[in-house]
């Protein structure tokens, strides 16, 4: 009967730090840097997540971010929601989430959640993420521009932000990966 209760109370745990985790993404999808483009929060949020909860808890955590937006619930940059959110420019770089959450959670998973392999995967989870989102909005909106044009719009803007956020996001995995609550996790 303990292992029963063992089982069930790690399931349980299992799905409070997935709440949790999706919560910490949509807040930071909320935080917004005022620049000429705005530069959110998200990618950075992902990142963290996935490098301290690993690819099982990770993805599952952006999974569920990504449905709540999905169902209308304003999670989203600029707190927009629903499916109309994929259909807007910025749409393919909402699948892309969902392909960093894997780089990184394999990469975690993989490799015991060493810092540089880490943030070297994060860096290919966002060249994924980039990859993405302007592939689908050169195929969707911008097809009479070059590709080089769309990159250098939706791309190169965020190069050095996403640099920032890697550094960010590797040094916190580093520091809770040493913490005793996360050796709970």
């Amino acid at each position: 009967m303990k292992e029963k209760t063992n089982k069930s109370g790690k399931k349980i745990y299992d799905l409070c730090t997935v709440a949790i985790a999706a919560s910490f993404i949509t807040v930071c999808a909320w935080i917004s840097i005022p620049f000429p483009i705005s530069i959110t929060m998200q990618t950075f949020a992902i990142c963290a997540v996935c490098g301290i909860l690993g690819l099982k808890r990770g993805f599952l955590s952006v999974l569920v971010y990504f449905c709540l937006g999905l169902v209308g619930l304003p999670v989203f940059s600029g707190f927009r929601g629903g499916i109309s959110a994929l259909a807007d420019p910025s749409g393919g770089y909402l699948l892309g989430f969902l392909l960093l959450a894997l780089t990184v959670g394999v990469a975690s998973e993989l490799f015991s959640k060493k810092t540089i392999v880490l943030a070297c995967s994060m860096g290919v989870g966002m060249l994924l993420c980039y990859s993405c989102g302007s592939l689908w909005y050169y195929f969707l909106y911008a097809r009479e521009a070059t590709f080089m044009v769309v990159i250098s719009t939706s791309v190169l803007p965020f190069v050095i932000p996403d640099i920032l956020k890697i550094i960010l996001a590797s040094i916190i995995v580093k520091y809770a990966n040493k913490s005793t609550w996360a050796k709970r996790l």
